[in-house]
């Protein structure tokens, strides 16, 4: 059976499941201490890949903020941008299929460009 993981199923599960209340207090207290900190772009964005992993962790985050902060941010929005959070910063349209060379390809071109650049240096 071929199971098909995501890059947030790994986190989950450490939060969901191995993590004890206290622990997830903690992870909570210590995250929103230094969220404060930021530009609003950037905690939104921050809390919506928090989001993608668990609502319940975005949620604890955004409710220990500053309430001047909470004002500036829309939590529904952050749940519905939740639902794409595996695509930022990556261009989906430009994405390759496949790689158009095989990754030993890649290596033997590096190798050769480094090769001439080092004997143009000397």
């Amino acid at each position: 059976m071929k199971v098909n993981l995501t890059e947030y199923d790994q986190i989950r599960e450490l939060y969901t499941r191995v993590m004890t209340d206290t622990q997830s207090e903690h992870l909570h207290s210590d995250t929103a201490k230094l969220l404060k900190f930021a530009d609003t772009i950037v905690q939104h964005k921050y809390l919506v890949q928090q989001c993608a992993i668990s609502p319940r962790y975005a949620q604890a985050i955004y409710d220990i903020l500053p309430a001047d902060q909470q004002a500036k941010l829309d939590i529904e929005k952050i749940g519905q941008d939740a639902s794409t959070a595996h695509l930022v910063g990556k261009d989906v349209f430009r994405m390759p299929r496949k790689l158009m060379y095989p990754t030993t390809k890649i290596i033997g071109v590096c190798r050769t460009s480094l090769a001439r650049v080092q004997g143009l240096i000397k």
